[in-house]
C-alpha cells in the first residue's frame, strides 16, 4: 500500500502527469519525466536548478559522510601509491609538469624524453609518440580533442577541461565554477592533481566559497591518491596551524616523492632545529632516490636542446 501511494505521488515535472515509470533526471536526480519529449520541454526551465543540485551532489559525493573523513585520516601517512609512468619508456614520469605531457589524441602522459625523440624526428607534423595522430595546428583544435575525450570519461582529460575553464583559453569561456566541478569529478575518477586544484580553489575562493576545510580534505585527497603537490600543501597549512609535527611528516612524504619546495623548507626546519641532521639527511636520501628514477638519457638530451625546450617541451598547444 505505501508503495502504491508512493507511485501516486511522482508525477512528470513537465505535464504533471501522475504514475509510475517516469525517468529521473540524471544531473539533479530529483526531476522526473514522462519520457524524452518532457524533459526537452522542461529543459530551459530546469537548467539552473539542476546544475546547482548536481553541483551539491558532486560536493556531498566528494566530502562524504563523517566517518568518511575519519577513514581518510587513518590513512593519511600510510605510504602514497607508485608514481605514474610514461606510456611509452615506462619509466616513472617526472614531478616537473614540464617534463610530461597529456597526448589529448589517444590519452596517454609521455615524458619529455620520448616526446623529444619522436618531434627531432618529425618537426613539422610533430605526432604523437604513442598513437601518431599528428599534432593539434591550433588551441582550439586541441581542446576538441579534450573534450572528446572527456566525454568518454577520461579523468585527465576532464581535469585539462577544468584547467581551461579556470583561464578561460582555448575559445572557452572563464568559468571557475565549472572547473572546480571538473576537478572534483577527475579526482572522483582517480586524478590526484585534481584534487590539488580544487584544494586550491576552495583555499582562495576562485569559483566557490572560500572554504579552508574543504581545502584541507582536497588536499588530503590528493596526498593519499599521491600528489606530491597536495602533501606539501596539506603540510603546510598544518604548520600554519601550529601542527608542527603533522606539518614535518607530510613534508617529509612529499620529499620522498620528489618534491623541491618539501626539500627545501625541511632544510629550514632543520636550520631552526626543528627536526634533527639525521632525520633531514633521511629525508634528502629519499628525494635524490626519487629524482633518480625519473631521470634518462633521454630525458636529460630533451633537457639540454635549446629549441625543444624553449617551445615548452612539447607544443605549447598540448600542454594545457
Amino acid at each position: 500500500m505505501a508503495d502504491i501511494r508512493k507511485t501516486k505521488a511522482l508525477k512528470c515535472s513537465a505535464c504533471g502527469k501522475h504514475g509510475g515509470g517516469l525517468k529521473t533526471c540524471a544531473g539533479c536526480q530529483r526531476a522526473r519525466y514522462c519520457d524524452a519529449t518532457c524533459q526537452i520541454a522542461h529543459r530551459t526551465a530546469h537548467k539552473g536548478e539542476c546544475k546547482r543540485r548536481a553541483r551539491e551532489l558532486l560536493e556531498e559525493s566528494v566530502f562524504g559522510s563523517k566517518r568518511d573523513r575519519e577513514v581518510l585520516e587513518e590513512v593519511l601517512f600510510d605510504t602514497p601509491p607508485p608514481r605514474e609512468e610514461c606510456h611509452i619508456c615506462f619509466l616513472t614520469l617526472p614531478v616537473d609538469a614540464a617534463g610530461k605531457a597529456y597526448q589529448a589524441c589517444c590519452g596517454k602522459v609521455v615524458c619529455s624524453g620520448c616526446l623529444h625523440g619522436v618531434y627531432t624526428g618529425n618537426p613539422s607534423s610533430r605526432p604523437c609518440p604513442f598513437c601518431r595522430t599528428p599534432g593539434a595546428t591550433s588551441e582550439r583544435e586541441n581542446a576538441e580533442r579534450t573534450k572528446v575525450r572527456a566525454k568518454a570519461g577520461d579523468a585527465e582529460a576532464i581535469k585539462k577541461l577544468g584547467s581551461l575553464y579556470a583561464d578561460g583559453r582555448a575559445g572557452l569561456p572563464k568559468n571557475p565554477t565549472k572547473a572546480v566541478e571538473l576537478w572534483l569529478r577527475a579526482g572522483k575518477l582517480g586524478r590526484a592533481g585534481a584534487y590539488q586544484f580544487a584544494g586550491c580553489a576552495y583555499m582562495t575562493g576562485s569559483g566557490v566559497q572560500k572554504n579552508m576545510q574543504k581545502a584541507k580534505h582536497c588536499f588530503k585527497l590528493g596526498a593519499v591518491a599521491g600528489n606530491e603537490q597536495a602533501r606539501h600543501n596539506i603540510g603546510t597549512l598544518e604548520h600554519d596551524d601550529g601542527n608542527t609535527m603533522k606539518a614535518i611528516k607530510h613534508y617529509k612524504i612529499a620529499a620522498g616523492s620528489g618534491s623541491d619546495d618539501s626539500l627545501e623548507v625541511l632544510y629550514g626546519l632543520l636550520l631552526n632545529g626543528k627536526i634533527t641532521k639525521p632525520e633531514f639527511e633521511e629525508a634528502k636520501q629519499a628525494h635524490q632516490e626519487s629524482k633518480g628514477q625519473m631521470k634518462s638519457i633521454h630525458r636529460e638530451a630533451a633537457s639540454r636542446d635549446k629549441d625543444f625546450v624553449s617551445c615548452g617541451i612539447t607544443p605549447k598547444l598540448q600542454r594545457i
